[in-house]
C-alpha cells in the first residue's frame, strides 16, 4: 500500500465490508489526507464510498436485496446516494466498469477510486482506493491515472499471498 501511494503521490486505504459498513484496515503511512473520517479502524456507510460501491455492487443479489432493505440513506452531501433507486444505477456501472468512483459523496471535495480486491477463490474480500482531497477530478481522469496501477496493487495482494494469510499485508 505504501508502495502504490508513493508511485501514485496520493493517499490510498484498504477496507472491507462488514454488515452494512466498510472499514478501513490500512492507510499509507504517506498520506497526506487529514480528514478523521478515512483513519485506520473506522466505520463508514457502504452506500457512499467507493470501496463500499465495489463490495455492494458484487454481493450475492438477495444479500444485495436485503441491504437495500434495511440500510438508512443518510445525505452526507449533495452527491450522496439517498436511496436505493439512486445507488442501484452506480452499482451497475461498478459492474460493468469493474471500478468505483466517489466525487463529494461522503464529504465535500474529496474523490476516490477504488478497485476489488479478491481472495484466491475469486471471492469479493475487499477494495483498494486512492483518495484525492481538496481538489475535484472527473471519474475518466481517475480512471485514466490511477486504474491500472490499482488493479495491479489488488492482484499483487492475493498473488503474494496465495496459500498463507499475512495481515501485515492489508
Amino acid at each position: 500500500l505504501d508502495r502504490l501511494s508513493e508511485s501514485l503521490r496520493e493517499a490510498c486505504s484498504v477496507a472491507t465490508l462488514d454488515g452494512d459498513e466498510i472499514v478501513y484496515l490500512a492507510r499509507s503511512s504517506s498520506s497526506r489526507i487529514m480528514s478523521p473520517a478515512l483513519n485506520v479502524g473506522r466505520r463508514l456507510p457502504a452506500y457512499c464510498t467507493s470501496i463500499g460501491h465495489v463490495l455492494l455492487a458484487h454481493l450475492p443479489p438477495q444479500e444485495l436485496d436485503e441491504y437495500l432493505a434495511r440500510v438508512r440513506f443518510h445525505p452526507y452531501t449533495e452527491y450522496t446516494p439517498t436511496s436505493a433507486a439512486k445507488l442501484l444505477p452506480l452499482l451497475g456501472a461498478v459492474r460493468e466498469s469493474g471500478f468505483a468512483f466517489a466525487s463529494q459523496q461522503m464529504e465535500p471535495r474529496l474523490c476516490t477510486l477504488a478497485v476489488p480486491v479478491r481472495d484466491i477463490t475469486g471471492h469479493y474480500v475487499a477494495g483498494i482506493n486512492v483518495i484525492l482531497q481538496g481538489r475535484l477530478v472527473t471519474a475518466a481522469e481517475m480512471a485514466e491515472r490511477f486504474l491500472h496501477p490499482l488493479q495491479d496493487a489488488a492482484a499483487e495482494l492475493i498473488a503474494g499471498h496465495a496459500g498463507h494469510v499475512n495481515y501485515d499485508v492489508i
